[in-house]
């Protein structure tokens, strides 16, 4: 049984100033219990540095390495025993503006950061040690992550990532009941009623408030050697909210609407709770400084306005469609007014604000939702940098909160509201972006590698030269790059000059036949590392199997914090694990003799419109067509390898692209990057609603945030409708909606339409292996119509790279329409359907190898002979008449084309 010292008398933040003084002494040796155990190695590592400092080089490394692996196996692991998992978690590379911020103003504490940071060997070493720890235990977990320093992004983000994820397998659609591919083993069962361990600084209390799935949540930390805890009940205590989880927790059996209601407000509160805190008192983690205002201050205030009215007001909401937490600056300017009783004046936007918001919601996202969400952003001020770091007015904060605010009235339509409100009614409207002043912003294209963080970071060139040699295998930089590299005040700038020199470097390597220099895991982006004890697996290591997988990807996928935090039982599941299959056997068509006068979702045998008297039983010909539509979320926003954004335009591409596909005619038509608002203007064209049925309606989990689409004529037989998953890694879900029709009497031929991951960088080009034989298996297992064994037509965004064409294996029997007509083309660039030569838009902002044919129609039947081959989207949206901008008064650009890729259009005979 554990005991444990306890202060006579309950403080709350109004006693006690730091809530590090509410951790109590462990005084138990032995036997302490988790279901689940985190480690941050990062908070050991910075005392285990201090402990072989007097050594340099690969010396201190190995010393330090040695340090941390006692200290977790022969302390924490003795007392703290995992049950179902153990996770240990490392630091990778740090977003952009922290970077620039430990370059420009080291500080005193520098030296300790860099030593356990991305740019540090020894982080490295302690990766692989590390990977061994489980697996030596006494009385090993079911389940082990190890998340190095190859994985992007702070260790808070990390542990959010992963216990998101242990959320999503306790949901009832959410649990993993087929392996994931390449593993024998049978992951841990999961419910909401867990206990977790935390074990590390004293700001993870901050990770356990935000995740909100659970509530038996333990933080632990070690100082002066000793084991100090807090409870999750014993955090709300302090916060004076421990009366939330008394009451939610109070009665099991009671699922109504009243446990549900308190369910959501637990939740919203602890969201809250961890950006008050945050405000207040900043966090090391993202170099956040706090506003300058007191937490105690600040609760009270938050406190009033939250049980104010019949509806108590939060800082943030949840839409089941996005992952996004969507902050209401109106509540924050009304709590940060009553807690400072200062008002900001007139509405007045603040650049400087506008930064510390963006750190700040960054931060939250951080904790509270999976992880930051932008690596890339960076403050605008890079060509003039202050000598100090800024310091934000309160005055002027405010002023800038109501600024937004009434930004967001302004686009509710001058409605009493917020960003917050004004972001959920564009939601509904199949809006693709909420206002960006509510949410941090999201680019998932950028993160810096351990050896460019060691670039950019470091603020001597004699550091990154003693360092270089360790990353690359024994290559040095040439004389005075780094200096000039570490003198380069402008980010940005910085950023070119360091993957310039690191390609030279590359290079030489390869021109001296080397190939160890790609070795090292600083050059490049890692997943995280899973293990499932499994008797009788030959490993390694023996007796467990292992893969390796992307922390964060399926909790965002199921949309796990709402609907653990809302309680929203009607959101739909998604196929997640394995080459899985979703069979409903329906499509979506627009019924206007019924009296909602709207799009009903109907059995495939019952699509055909009330114009016809009947299916076309026989089809002389099929016309195809796949089109990658171009989605709208990085609009302005770098290219992934760093080009400058431009305007994408997408009201207007809407209208070039409808217009285009209208004289098509297909008789299917598959489309990628497919968002709810492209759906919502396709769904009110008359010759949609007239001629077609679509695959999904505008709110399926198919399109949202963005996916893949069918469009099926009407007049068709249609047998089925599916949608199946291609992952490429355990979590992962790319859908690729599969419709089956009969051309003729007894002759099915199943047409799926796919996205695969695009090879921007190294894990992905690793991941894409698993996809693709995943897609093969998918196919093998293509379905059969009364006993009849269908063709199939695979068509889709394969993002191949010209020259490196995916092809099925020779004994399926596919072949590629396109080169099968044109058997010449592929060496004269003909059929390219990324081609920024021909397509002004594509050369804005895709880089030049990624041209080539990477929309294909793949096709496997003795019944379809190709006839016809023709890429469509090819003429600019001016020369189509549309000459003015449909959302505002400007004038179309010059460079602009419908989409970024031509659509492929095949027609075939059917024989």
């Amino acid at each position: 049984m554990l005991h444990r010292c306890r202060i006579l008398w309950t403080a709350d933040f109004r006693t006690s100033s730091k809530i590090s003084d509410e951790f109590n002494n462990v005084l138990n040796r032995s036997g302490w219990g988790f279901d689940h155990v985190a480690i941050d190695m990062g908070a050991l590592a910075g005392a285990a540095g201090r402990l072989t400092r007097d050594l340099i080089g690969q010396d201190r490394d190995t010393e330090t390495v040695k340090v941390l692996h006692r200290q977790v196996t022969n302390v924490i692991l003795r007392r703290i025993q995992p049950k179902k998992s153990l996770a240990i978690f490392i630091d990778g590379s740090e977003p952009l503006w922290k970077v620039r911020h430990m370059r420009l103003y080291p500080g005193k504490k520098f030296e300790g950061k860099f030593y356990r940071s991305a740019a540090s060997p020894m982080v490295y070493l302690l990766e692989d040690k590390m990977r061994q720890v489980a697996v030596d235990l006494r009385t090993p977990p079911k389940e082990f992550v190890v998340s190095g320093a190859g994985v992007p992004g702070p260790v808070e983000g990390k542990i959010s990532s992963w216990m998101l994820d242990l959320a999503s397998r306790a949901l009832p659609d959410g649990a993993v009941t087929l392996s994931p591919p390449f593993l024998s083993g049978t992951p841990a069962e999961v419910t909401f009623n867990d206990t977790f361990c935390l074990i590390g600084g004293t700001d993870l209390f901050l990770s356990a408030l935000g995740a909100t799935p659970f509530h038996n949540i333990t933080t632990i930390t070690l100082q002066q050697g000793e084991m100090k805890s807090l409870s999750m009940s014993e955090s709300l205590e302090w916060l004076a909210m421990d009366h939330l989880l008394k009451s939610e927790t109070s009665d099991n059996g009671d699922q109504g609407v009243g446990r549900q209601e308190l369910r959501k407000r637990l939740a919203l509160v602890r969201t809250d709770v961890v950006f008050l805190y945050l405000m207040a008192n900043g966090i090391s983690a993202t170099e956040l400084s706090g506003l300058g205002v007191n937490f105690k201050d600040l609760m009270e205030a938050y406190t009033a306005e939250e049980g104010t009215g019949a509806h108590q007001q939060h800082l943030f909401e949840e839409t089941p469609n996005d992952t996004s937490l969507m902050l209401s600056p109106g509540v924050l300017e009304r709590v940060l007014s009553r807690a400072t009783r200062k008002s900001g004046g007139t509405p007045r936007p603040c650049r400087q604000s506008a930064d510390y918001l963006e750190v700040l919601l960054q931060t939250h996202a951080m904790i509270c939702s999976g992880g930051i969400r932008n690596f890339r952003w960076t403050p605008d001020d890079n060509d003039s940098v202050p000598e100090k770091p800024p310091k934000i007015l309160l005055e002027r904060f405010l002023s800038h909160l109501k600024y937004l605010n009434t930004l967001a009235q302004e686009e509710a339509g001058g409605t009493q509201g917020d960003v917050a409100s004004a972001a959920k009614a564009l939601s509904t409207e199949g809006q693709s972006k909420a206002p960006v002043a509510a949410v941090a912003s999201v680019d998932w294209t950028f993160a810096l590698t351990g050896l460019e963080t060691l670039l950019l970071s470091a603020p001597k060139p004699e550091m990154v030269n003693q360092i270089i040699p360790v990353f690359t295998k024994g290559h040095a930089l040439p004389t005075g790059v780094a200096e000039d590299i570490v003198n380069t005040k402008n980010v940005i700038e910085a950023i070119e000059k360091a993957r310039s020199i690191l390609q030279l470097v590359r290079d030489d390597s390869l021109d001296e036949g080397g190939v160890a220099v790609r070795e090292h895991p600083a050059l490049n982006h890692h997943p995280s590392h899973y293990f499932v004890r499994t008797p009788g697996s030959r490993g390694p290591p023996p007796g467990w199997s292992y893969q390796s997988i992307n922390l964060g990807v399926r909790a965002a996928a199921l949309g796990v914090r709402y609907r653990t935090g809302i309680g929203a039982s009607t959101v739909t599941s998604r196929v997640l694990d394995g080459v899985g299959v979703a069979s409903k056997n329906t499509l979506f068509v627009y019924n206007t003799f019924k009296q909602d006068d709207s799009w009903n979702e109907e059995p495939c045998g019952e699509i055909n419109s009330p114009g016809l008297l009947r299916t076309m039983e026989e089809l002389s010909t099929l016309r195809v067509v796949t089109w990658n539509v171009q989605f709208s979320r990085h609009s302005g926003e770098r290219t992934p390898l760093g080009r400058e954004g431009i305007d994408w335009c997408t009201p207007t591409r809407y209208v070039a692209l409808a217009k285009t596909l209208e004289t098509l005619d297909a008789d299917v038509i598959g489309m990628q990057e497919v968002e709810p608002a492209w759906w919502k203007y396709l769904s009110e064209q008359p010759w949609v609603r007239e001629r077609y049925a679509l695959s999904c309606n505008g709110d399926s989990h198919a399109i949202r945030p963005w996916g893949v689409m069918l469009l099926v004529k009407r007049h068709l037989r249609v047998e089925g409708m599916h949608h199946a998953n291609v992952p490429a890694f355990s979590g992962h879900t790319s859908v690729m909606p599969e419709v089956t029709i009969a051309i003729s009497k007894k002759v099915p031929v199943t047409i799926g339409s796919l996205h695969l991951l695009a090879p921007y960088n190294k894990n992905n080009v690793n991941n894409r292996t698993t996809q693709l034989e995943n897609l093969t298996k998918r196919v093998r297992t293509r379905s059969s119509v009364s006993g009849v064994f269908s063709g199939a037509i695979v068509m889709g965004d394969f993002n191949d790279c010209a020259g490196n064409y995916f092809a099925f294996p020779p004994e399926m029997g596919f072949k590629d329409a396109w080169s099968l007509l044109h058997p010449e083309d592929d060496s004269k660039g003909e059929g390219y359907t990324i081609d920024g030569n021909r397509n002004s838009y594509a050369g804005h902002i895709i880089e030049r190898e990624f041209f080539g044919r990477a929309d294909r129609v793949l096709f496997a039947s003795r019944h379809l002979q190709p006839i016809h081959t023709e890429l469509v989207g090819t003429t600019p949206v001016r020369e189509m008449g549309i000459t003015r901008q449909v959302n505002c008064d400007k004038a179309v650009p010059e460079y602009l084309y419908p989409s970024d890729h031509f659509g492929l259009l095949v027609e075939f005979q059917v024989v």
